[in-house]
Protein backbone atom coordinates (compact mmCIF):
# COMPACT_ATOMS: atom_id res chain seq x y z
CA UNK A 1 0.00 0.00 0.00
CA UNK A 2 2.65 2.55 1.14
CA UNK A 3 4.76 2.03 -2.65
CA UNK A 4 1.20 2.42 -4.04
CA UNK A 5 0.69 5.80 -2.65
CA UNK A 6 4.36 7.21 -3.30
CA UNK A 7 4.24 5.77 -7.19
CA UNK A 8 0.88 7.49 -7.24
CA UNK A 9 2.20 10.99 -4.90
CA UNK A 10 5.52 10.74 -7.84
CA UNK A 11 2.97 10.53 -10.30
CA UNK A 12 1.32 13.79 -9.54
CA UNK A 13 4.56 15.50 -9.03
CA UNK A 14 5.42 14.75 -12.69
CA UNK A 15 2.07 15.55 -13.99
CA UNK A 16 2.62 19.33 -11.96
CA UNK A 17 6.43 19.45 -13.42
CA UNK A 18 4.83 18.87 -17.32
CA UNK A 19 2.44 21.18 -16.56
CA UNK A 20 5.45 24.18 -15.62
CA UNK A 21 6.62 22.87 -18.66
CA UNK A 22 4.29 23.37 -21.09
CA UNK A 23 3.74 26.67 -19.69
CA UNK A 24 6.95 27.87 -19.99
CA UNK A 25 6.64 26.24 -24.09
CA UNK A 26 3.82 28.84 -24.01
CA UNK A 27 5.03 32.14 -23.14
CA UNK A 28 6.16 34.44 -25.67
CA UNK A 29 10.19 34.77 -26.57
CA UNK A 30 12.73 35.85 -23.61
CA UNK A 31 8.89 36.14 -21.02
CA UNK A 32 9.99 35.27 -17.50
CA UNK A 33 7.93 33.76 -15.37
CA UNK A 34 7.11 36.54 -12.61
CA UNK A 35 5.73 33.68 -10.09
CA UNK A 36 4.64 30.28 -10.75
CA UNK A 37 1.44 28.98 -11.19
CA UNK A 38 -0.68 28.20 -7.72
CA UNK A 39 0.23 24.54 -6.40
CA UNK A 40 4.01 24.61 -8.02
CA UNK A 41 6.96 25.66 -5.82
CA UNK A 42 8.15 28.93 -5.50
CA UNK A 43 11.18 29.86 -6.55
CA UNK A 44 13.86 30.01 -4.16
CA UNK A 45 15.05 33.37 -2.43
CA UNK A 46 18.55 32.53 -3.94
CA UNK A 47 17.50 32.37 -7.35
CA UNK A 48 15.59 35.29 -8.11
CA UNK A 49 18.72 36.91 -8.23
CA UNK A 50 20.83 36.67 -11.29
CA UNK A 51 24.73 37.25 -10.55
CA UNK A 52 28.06 35.29 -9.36
CA UNK A 53 27.61 33.80 -5.79
CA UNK A 54 31.06 32.88 -6.13
CA UNK A 55 34.34 33.63 -7.81
CA UNK A 56 33.86 36.70 -9.23
CA UNK A 57 36.85 37.18 -10.17
CA UNK A 58 37.75 33.60 -11.74
CA UNK A 59 36.62 33.43 -14.85
CA UNK A 60 35.57 36.14 -17.39
CA UNK A 61 32.33 35.59 -19.72
CA UNK A 62 31.60 37.51 -22.47
CA UNK A 63 28.79 36.58 -25.41
CA UNK A 64 30.25 34.03 -27.94
CA UNK A 65 27.37 34.18 -30.44
CA UNK A 66 23.81 36.14 -30.44
CA UNK A 67 21.26 34.42 -32.81
CA UNK A 68 17.91 33.95 -32.22
CA UNK A 69 17.85 31.25 -34.85
CA UNK A 70 18.29 28.54 -32.44
CA UNK A 71 15.82 29.21 -30.08
CA UNK A 72 17.01 27.88 -26.75
CA UNK A 73 20.03 26.08 -27.41
CA UNK A 74 20.20 22.14 -26.12
CA UNK A 75 23.28 20.95 -27.77
CA UNK A 76 26.41 22.08 -29.05
CA UNK A 77 29.28 19.87 -30.74
CA UNK A 78 32.61 20.84 -31.96
CA UNK A 79 33.86 20.61 -36.00
CA UNK A 80 30.70 19.25 -37.34
CA UNK A 81 31.62 19.72 -40.58
CA UNK A 82 34.92 20.93 -42.54
CA UNK A 83 33.60 24.29 -42.63
CA UNK A 84 32.31 24.87 -39.46
CA UNK A 85 33.60 24.42 -36.28
CA UNK A 86 30.92 24.78 -34.08
CA UNK A 87 27.16 23.25 -34.36
CA UNK A 88 24.53 24.36 -32.38
CA UNK A 89 20.56 23.07 -32.30
CA UNK A 90 17.89 23.95 -30.01
CA UNK A 91 14.62 24.84 -29.94
CA UNK A 92 13.87 27.15 -32.80
CA UNK A 93 16.72 25.44 -35.36
CA UNK A 94 20.10 25.00 -36.23
CA UNK A 95 23.32 26.70 -37.07
CA UNK A 96 27.10 26.08 -37.86
CA UNK A 97 29.61 28.72 -36.77
CA UNK A 98 33.13 29.21 -38.40
CA UNK A 99 36.06 29.91 -36.61
CA UNK A 100 35.71 32.97 -37.26
CA UNK A 101 32.58 33.02 -35.08
CA UNK A 102 30.24 33.75 -38.12
CA UNK A 103 27.35 31.92 -38.89
CA UNK A 104 27.80 29.69 -42.05
CA UNK A 105 24.55 28.01 -42.55
CA UNK A 106 20.99 27.52 -40.82
CA UNK A 107 18.46 25.30 -40.58
CA UNK A 108 15.11 26.04 -39.69
CA UNK A 109 13.02 23.52 -37.81
CA UNK A 110 9.50 22.55 -40.13
CA UNK A 111 7.79 21.24 -36.67
CA UNK A 112 7.89 22.21 -32.57
CA UNK A 113 10.80 20.60 -30.92
CA UNK A 114 11.61 20.39 -27.44
CA UNK A 115 14.93 19.25 -26.93
CA UNK A 116 17.07 18.41 -30.13
CA UNK A 117 20.37 16.70 -30.35
CA UNK A 118 22.69 16.75 -33.47
CA UNK A 119 22.79 12.95 -34.70
CA UNK A 120 24.03 11.22 -37.78
CA UNK A 121 21.50 8.09 -38.57
CA UNK A 122 23.57 6.34 -41.38
CA UNK A 123 26.80 7.55 -40.16
CA UNK A 124 27.64 9.04 -43.78
CA UNK A 125 28.20 12.37 -42.45
CA UNK A 126 25.12 14.21 -42.84
CA UNK A 127 23.49 15.74 -39.47
CA UNK A 128 19.95 14.93 -38.80
CA UNK A 129 18.21 16.05 -35.54
CA UNK A 130 16.55 14.07 -32.74
CA UNK A 131 14.15 15.65 -31.03
CA UNK A 132 13.84 13.46 -27.36
CA UNK A 133 10.12 14.70 -26.44
CA UNK A 134 8.51 16.47 -23.95
CA UNK A 135 9.09 15.15 -20.73
CA UNK A 136 5.61 13.15 -20.70
CA UNK A 137 3.35 15.36 -22.74
CA UNK A 138 5.35 15.72 -26.10
CA UNK A 139 5.87 13.28 -29.25
CA UNK A 140 9.58 12.54 -29.85
CA UNK A 141 10.82 12.57 -33.85
CA UNK A 142 13.39 12.51 -35.83
CA UNK A 143 13.74 15.31 -38.43
CA UNK A 144 16.33 15.16 -41.66
CA UNK A 145 19.30 17.72 -42.41
CA UNK A 146 16.95 20.05 -43.59
CA UNK A 147 14.77 20.22 -40.47
CA UNK A 148 11.76 18.54 -42.05
CA UNK A 149 10.22 15.77 -39.74
CA UNK A 150 10.56 12.06 -41.10
CA UNK A 151 8.84 10.90 -38.06
CA UNK A 152 7.03 10.96 -34.71
CA UNK A 153 6.73 8.81 -32.10
CA UNK A 154 4.30 9.48 -29.89
CA UNK A 155 0.53 9.92 -31.07
CA UNK A 156 -2.44 7.89 -29.80
CA UNK A 157 -2.55 5.45 -28.45
CA UNK A 158 0.34 6.25 -26.76
CA UNK A 159 1.00 9.49 -25.62
CA UNK A 160 3.54 10.02 -22.66
CA UNK A 161 6.94 10.24 -24.12
CA UNK A 162 9.42 11.68 -21.36
CA UNK A 163 12.51 10.84 -23.63
CA UNK A 164 14.21 9.58 -26.28
CA UNK A 165 17.45 8.45 -27.38
CA UNK A 166 19.41 7.27 -30.09
CA UNK A 167 22.52 5.17 -30.53
CA UNK A 168 23.84 2.31 -32.63
CA UNK A 169 22.78 -1.07 -30.08
CA UNK A 170 23.87 -3.80 -32.66
CA UNK A 171 26.62 -1.99 -34.29
CA UNK A 172 25.46 -2.36 -37.89
CA UNK A 173 26.66 1.37 -38.59
CA UNK A 174 22.55 2.16 -38.29
CA UNK A 175 21.46 4.26 -35.24
CA UNK A 176 18.82 2.95 -33.45
CA UNK A 177 16.07 4.71 -31.06
CA UNK A 178 14.64 3.78 -27.52
CA UNK A 179 11.70 5.21 -26.22
CA UNK A 180 11.05 6.19 -22.50
CA UNK A 181 7.46 7.10 -21.34
CA UNK A 182 5.24 8.02 -18.33
CA UNK A 183 3.06 5.51 -16.70
CA UNK A 184 3.36 2.51 -17.60
CA UNK A 185 4.19 2.21 -20.55
CA UNK A 186 8.08 1.02 -19.78
CA UNK A 187 10.53 1.58 -22.70
CA UNK A 188 10.49 0.41 -26.53
CA UNK A 189 13.10 0.25 -29.19
CA UNK A 190 12.20 1.72 -32.65
CA UNK A 191 14.61 1.35 -35.87
CA UNK A 192 15.68 4.43 -37.86
CA UNK A 193 12.17 4.51 -39.30
CA UNK A 194 10.54 4.76 -35.85
CA UNK A 195 9.16 1.35 -35.90
CA UNK A 196 8.93 -0.27 -33.20
CA UNK A 197 11.12 -3.63 -32.40
CA UNK A 198 10.71 -4.16 -28.86
CA UNK A 199 8.41 -3.18 -25.78
CA UNK A 200 9.49 -4.00 -21.89
CA UNK A 201 7.49 -2.42 -18.78
CA UNK A 202 8.79 -0.35 -16.22
CA UNK A 203 7.06 2.86 -14.62
CA UNK A 204 7.74 6.26 -15.30
CA UNK A 205 10.64 6.00 -17.11
CA UNK A 206 11.79 9.65 -17.02
CA UNK A 207 15.03 9.55 -19.10
CA UNK A 208 16.98 6.99 -21.15
CA UNK A 209 20.28 6.72 -22.74
CA UNK A 210 22.31 4.48 -25.18
CA UNK A 211 25.76 4.12 -23.74
CA UNK A 212 29.24 2.53 -24.55
CA UNK A 213 28.94 1.50 -20.27
CA UNK A 214 32.31 -0.45 -20.21
CA UNK A 215 34.35 1.45 -23.02
CA UNK A 216 34.26 -2.17 -24.59
CA UNK A 217 32.34 -1.16 -28.62
CA UNK A 218 28.96 -2.44 -26.75
CA UNK A 219 26.12 -0.10 -26.69
CA UNK A 220 23.62 -0.53 -23.95
CA UNK A 221 20.59 1.26 -22.89
CA UNK A 222 20.50 2.67 -19.43
CA UNK A 223 17.53 4.78 -18.09
CA UNK A 224 15.64 5.98 -15.10
CA UNK A 225 12.60 4.63 -13.36
CA UNK A 226 9.70 5.48 -10.60
CA UNK A 227 12.07 3.92 -8.50
CA UNK A 228 14.43 6.49 -8.76
CA UNK A 229 16.98 3.19 -9.60
CA UNK A 230 19.43 2.50 -12.77
CA UNK A 231 18.66 -0.22 -15.15
CA UNK A 232 20.65 -0.98 -17.84
CA UNK A 233 19.16 -3.33 -20.99
CA UNK A 234 20.94 -4.56 -23.78
CA UNK A 235 19.91 -4.43 -27.16
CA UNK A 236 17.33 -7.06 -27.13
CA UNK A 237 15.76 -5.21 -23.73
CA UNK A 238 16.73 -7.71 -21.07
CA UNK A 239 17.55 -6.08 -17.90
CA UNK A 240 20.98 -6.89 -17.38
CA UNK A 241 21.11 -4.84 -13.94
CA UNK A 242 19.73 -2.83 -11.52
CA UNK A 243 20.67 -0.15 -8.43
CA UNK A 244 19.58 2.44 -6.36
CA UNK A 245 22.39 5.40 -6.02
CA UNK A 246 22.70 7.52 -3.24
CA UNK A 247 20.12 10.08 -4.44
CA UNK A 248 16.93 10.01 -6.31
CA UNK A 249 17.42 9.22 -9.86
CA UNK A 250 15.05 11.11 -12.30
CA UNK A 251 16.58 13.50 -15.27
CA UNK A 252 20.80 12.33 -15.83
CA UNK A 253 23.09 12.95 -17.91
CA UNK A 254 25.92 11.06 -19.34
CA UNK A 255 29.13 12.73 -19.66
CA UNK A 256 33.36 11.20 -19.68
CA UNK A 257 34.18 12.34 -16.21
CA UNK A 258 37.04 14.13 -14.95
CA UNK A 259 38.24 14.04 -18.51
CA UNK A 260 37.20 13.33 -22.21
CA UNK A 261 39.40 10.22 -22.58
CA UNK A 262 38.14 8.81 -19.15
CA UNK A 263 34.87 6.44 -19.10
CA UNK A 264 30.97 8.28 -18.96
CA UNK A 265 29.64 8.64 -16.07
CA UNK A 266 26.29 9.22 -14.73
CA UNK A 267 25.45 12.71 -13.69
CA UNK A 268 22.71 13.45 -11.24
CA UNK A 269 21.13 16.57 -9.40
CA UNK A 270 19.98 16.28 -5.61
CA UNK A 271 18.99 19.00 -2.97
CA UNK A 272 22.08 21.11 -2.61
CA UNK A 273 24.64 17.99 -3.71
CA UNK A 274 25.66 17.36 -7.58
CA UNK A 275 26.46 13.72 -8.07
CA UNK A 276 28.47 11.50 -10.44
CA UNK A 277 27.78 7.47 -10.40
CA UNK A 278 28.71 4.61 -12.49
CA UNK A 279 26.54 2.23 -14.05
CA UNK A 280 26.22 -0.12 -11.40
CA UNK A 281 25.17 3.13 -9.16
CA UNK A 282 28.55 3.36 -6.66
CA UNK A 283 29.07 6.94 -6.06
CA UNK A 284 32.17 8.31 -7.92
CA UNK A 285 31.81 11.55 -6.52
CA UNK A 286 29.64 14.35 -4.71
CA UNK A 287 29.78 17.92 -5.48
CA UNK A 288 29.04 20.40 -3.27
CA UNK A 289 26.10 22.29 -4.98
CA UNK A 290 24.21 25.04 -3.41
CA UNK A 291 20.74 25.54 -4.39
CA UNK A 292 20.78 22.60 -6.69
CA UNK A 293 17.26 20.44 -6.34
CA UNK A 294 16.22 17.21 -7.62
CA UNK A 295 13.56 19.68 -9.72
CA UNK A 296 16.29 20.64 -12.16
CA UNK A 297 18.11 18.89 -15.12
CA UNK A 298 21.89 19.01 -15.28
CA UNK A 299 24.55 18.44 -17.77
CA UNK A 300 28.23 18.16 -17.32
CA UNK A 301 31.33 18.86 -19.25
CA UNK A 302 35.67 18.83 -18.32
CA UNK A 303 37.22 22.46 -19.44
CA UNK A 304 40.93 23.02 -19.23
CA UNK A 305 41.09 26.60 -18.87
CA UNK A 306 44.70 26.86 -18.52
CA UNK A 307 47.90 25.08 -20.62
CA UNK A 308 49.30 22.44 -18.59
CA UNK A 309 47.03 22.84 -15.73
CA UNK A 310 44.44 19.69 -14.64
CA UNK A 311 40.84 20.37 -15.79
CA UNK A 312 38.02 21.58 -14.23
CA UNK A 313 34.17 20.44 -14.29
CA UNK A 314 31.74 22.29 -15.43
CA UNK A 315 28.17 21.76 -14.46
CA UNK A 316 24.59 24.03 -15.25
CA UNK A 317 21.78 22.97 -13.54
CA UNK A 318 18.58 24.13 -14.94
CA UNK A 319 14.58 25.03 -13.43
CA UNK A 320 12.48 25.16 -16.64
CA UNK A 321 9.84 26.09 -14.37
CA UNK A 322 11.50 29.45 -13.29
CA UNK A 323 13.68 29.52 -16.27
CA UNK A 324 16.58 30.09 -14.32
CA UNK A 325 20.19 28.06 -14.57
CA UNK A 326 23.25 28.04 -11.71
CA UNK A 327 26.70 27.10 -13.05
CA UNK A 328 29.53 25.40 -10.92
CA UNK A 329 32.59 24.81 -11.81
CA UNK A 330 34.95 22.79 -9.52
CA UNK A 331 38.58 22.27 -9.55
CA UNK A 332 40.47 18.85 -10.42
CA UNK A 333 39.71 18.61 -6.22
CA UNK A 334 36.25 18.88 -6.69
CA UNK A 335 36.45 22.11 -4.50
CA UNK A 336 33.64 24.65 -6.07
CA UNK A 337 35.24 27.38 -7.30
CA UNK A 338 32.37 29.16 -8.82
CA UNK A 339 29.13 29.52 -8.89
CA UNK A 340 26.64 31.66 -11.23
CA UNK A 341 22.53 32.25 -11.28
CA UNK A 342 21.60 32.86 -14.74
CA UNK A 343 18.27 34.37 -16.01
CA UNK A 344 17.65 32.26 -18.71
CA UNK A 345 17.10 28.20 -20.02
CA UNK A 346 20.85 27.08 -20.11
CA UNK A 347 20.52 23.24 -21.33
CA UNK A 348 23.89 22.76 -22.95
CA UNK A 349 27.25 23.55 -22.62
CA UNK A 350 30.51 22.47 -24.07
CA UNK A 351 34.38 22.83 -23.95
CA UNK A 352 35.66 24.55 -27.29
CA UNK A 353 39.62 24.17 -27.71
CA UNK A 354 41.72 27.08 -28.50
CA UNK A 355 43.51 26.87 -32.06
CA UNK A 356 46.84 25.06 -31.76
CA UNK A 357 46.62 24.94 -27.90
CA UNK A 358 45.72 22.48 -25.33
CA UNK A 359 43.61 25.73 -23.52
CA UNK A 360 39.75 25.60 -23.87
CA UNK A 361 36.59 27.79 -23.49
CA UNK A 362 33.46 27.16 -21.46
CA UNK A 363 30.43 27.96 -23.69
CA UNK A 364 27.54 27.64 -21.70
CA UNK A 365 23.88 28.01 -24.17
CA UNK A 366 20.70 29.90 -23.09
CA UNK A 367 18.19 31.24 -25.00
CA UNK A 368 19.26 33.12 -28.73
CA UNK A 369 22.59 33.03 -26.80
CA UNK A 370 25.88 31.34 -26.51
CA UNK A 371 28.30 32.80 -23.59
CA UNK A 372 31.95 31.57 -23.31
CA UNK A 373 33.78 31.56 -20.09
CA UNK A 374 37.52 32.25 -20.07
CA UNK A 375 40.61 31.96 -17.43
CA UNK A 376 40.91 35.43 -15.90
CA UNK A 377 43.65 36.98 -16.74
Amino acid sequence: MLERRAFGLIRIAGLLLAAGFVLCRLLPFGTALAAPPPGLPERPPALKQAGVLKGDRAFDKSVFLADRGFGSATHIISNPTREARLGIAGTGGAVFVSAAGEVTSRVKFSSQVSFVEFVDVEKDGVWEFLNRGGQGWGDASLLDHEGRRLWTFGAKPVTAVNDMAAGDLDGDGVLDFVVGFNGADGVRRLDKDGKVQWQEPDGNVWHVEIVDTKGEGTAEIVHSNVGGQISVRDQNGKLLRRSKPGTYFSSFSVCRWPTPKDLPHLLNVGDDVISLYDFDGTTMATLEAPHASMLGSAHGASVRFKTGEPSHFAVVVEFSLWRVSVLYLYNHEHELVFQEVIADKCLSLASLPRDKSDVEELLVGGTGKVWKYTAAK
